[in-house]
Order: structure tokens, then C-alpha cells, then sequence
């Protein structure tokens, strides 16, 4: 018995991110796409959010205390109220030069 193969897991363009990620859900509201390469890849472009049986978007996400909100389908953790504008500056300020780095290489190989 072969392994099957999951070629166009990341080819993601043109494709609605809460649709691709509702398909995939079992019963209790988890990821079960098959393997455990393309369950990675759907829990990297989840949106909290699923399509109901009307075809309705809905939140998927609870509180986790102490401010935060956890999403139901993927288990990311993320602050409930807005980034004040100095907590923004101060994770920019750590990230600023990956992405100055990333924008140089772009250019050089020509994916800009």
C-alpha cells in the first residue's frame, strides 16, 4: 500500500480560507484533513471562523481568561482588545529587521 501524496496543500491562491478549513472539521469542531501535513496547513491559515450549515460565518473562539481568546479549531491564543500603539512599536521594532532582510532578498531574486 502506497503513501498518498498531498501535492497542492500550500497552493492556496483563489481558494476562501473559512470554506477550506469548514470542510475539514469533524463533530467535536477539530481538524481532521487526512494527514498531518495538510491538519499543519489548515491550522496555519485558520480564521477562527467556520461556514454553518445556513452557510453563515461564525466565530469560533472563547475566552481564555487573563484577556486572551483561544480559537476553538486551531488553539491560538491571541489578546482580546486592541494593541495599544506603544505595544505595537515594541513587537515591530523585534521583527523590523527580518523584514527589511526578507524584502532584500526578495528583490535579488526577483520575487518582488
Amino acid at each position: 500500500m502506497g503513501k498518498s501524496k498531498d501535492n497542492d496543500i500550500y497552493n492556496l491562491s483563489g481558494v476562501d480560507p473559512v470554506r477550506e478549513v469548514s470542510k475539514y472539521l469533524d463533530k467535536k469542531g477539530r481538524i481532521k484533513a487526512g494527514s498531518k501535513k495538510k491538519d499543519k496547513a489548515l491550522r496555519s491559515i485558520c480564521m477562527h471562523h467556520v461556514i454553518t450549515k445556513k452557510g453563515r460565518q461564525k466565530a469560533k473562539i472563547h475566552n481564555a481568561g487573563d484577556g486572551n481568546c483561544q480559537c476553538d479549531i486551531c488553539r491560538d491564543k491571541f489578546k482580546a482588545n486592541f494593541y495599544t500603539d506603544k505595544e505595537y512599536q515594541d513587537a515591530y521594532d523585534k521583527i523590523k529587521p527580518q523584514i527589511s532582510q526578507a524584502k532584500m532578498m526578495a528583490a535579488a531574486v526577483g520575487a518582488d
